[in-house]
């Protein structure tokens, strides 16, 4: 702050400073991700949400970007998109030229599948966008489900699987490379349990129907057991650890009550069946992942509910 300016001025002479600097980076053609992302957070701060929209748009549609640039600055897109409508639902602002979903899918399309990290990210934020929605139509839970398939593909991955966490263990200790950091990583359970999640809101209650039940069933069976990454804890971060707790959980409450509601006997022990195979993929899944006594303590607690359950009459 000089002698003769307050802090507004002082702010208004920065907020001066960084759009000469943007200007002139952008008139000697030097640009970046992280510079263009920073000029966004700029104009947004500045009141041109427009503005900002209008030069994540024209950024996306430039060959120049890597690809994993290029998704940030496609979410990045989808978020101000959301803001801007966010705004105009109060205020009568301006509305998006583009709705999150359909910049998404766009983004979709435009990143290779090969360019995993970069296609996971787009996938995910999607799948979330369109759990959103309400209410949802035939037409989302198809797109959901297919999208959903396609992100347990890629979870299928090498460095998803137990031997490749047990091989990375060992390499470590003679690995100086940098290691991935969580941040970099794209949590795949928070999406399992908030798709998980969604379905069952059309599994209770009154519309309850034998094909939004196998729906569930469908979710939970394909990453629980028909999937490198419902395996084991292993090789997972630890927000990924929890959040398939999480999932174990929601899993193991929708049995208990649909076990509860069945009469006929048969049915009913079908579902305890269901219900133990649950409890016991639960304790594999943290017993062979290590993890310290806080999962130990958690191991013991579904131990101890399975061996409830067995000798429940």
């Amino acid at each position: 702050i000089g002698e003769d300016e307050d802090a507004n001025g002082a702010a208004k002479r920065h907020a001066q400073l960084l759009e000469t600097l943007y200007e002139t980076a952008a008139e000697k053609g030097i640009s970046s991700s992280t510079l263009l992302l920073d000029n966004v957070d700029f104009l947004f701060s500045t009141g041109q949400p427009q503005k900002a929209e209008e030069l994540l748009s024209d950024a996306v549609s430039s060959a120049e970007t890597k690809p994993s640039d290029d998704a940030r600055l496609w979410l990045r897109w989808a978020e101000v998109s959301q803001l801007i409508s966010e705004e105009a639902a109060t205020s009568g602002t301006t509305k998006s030229s583009s709705s999150p979903t359909s910049i998404l899918r766009r983004a979709l399309k435009r990143t290779p599948i090969h360019e995993r990290h970069s296609h996971t990210l787009i996938l995910t934020e999607l799948m979330q966008h369109l759990m959103m929605e309400q209410p949802s139509s035939s037409k989302a839970k198809a797109e959901l489900k297919s999208l959903f398939q396609k992100l347990l593909l890629l979870s299928q991955g090498s460095n998803y699987s137990i031997a490749y966490a047990k091989k990375n263990k060992v390499a470590d200790d003679d690995n100086d490379e940098e290691e991935e950091t969580e941040d970099d990583k794209v949590n795949l359970a928070s999406t399992f349990v908030a798709y998980l999640k969604h379905t069952m809101l059309y599994s209770t209650g009154e519309e309850a129907t034998a094909d939004n039940d196998n729906a569930v069933r469908s979710i939970y069976t394909s990453i629980l057991y028909h999937s490198n990454y419902g395996k084991s804890c292993a090789g997972k971060t630890e927000e990924e650890t929890r959040y398939m707790k999480s999932f174990f959980d929601a899993c193991i409450q929708f049995e208990s009550v649909k076990m509860g509601r069945r009469k006929d006997k048969k049915k009913k022990k079908g579902r305890k069946m269901e219900l133990c195979k649950l409890y016991e993929t639960a304790i594999g899944f943290y017993a062979n992942g290590g993890g310290g006594s806080y999962w130990r303590k958690v191991v013991d607690g579904y131990q101890r509910d399975l061996d409830d359950v067995k000798y429940s009459f």
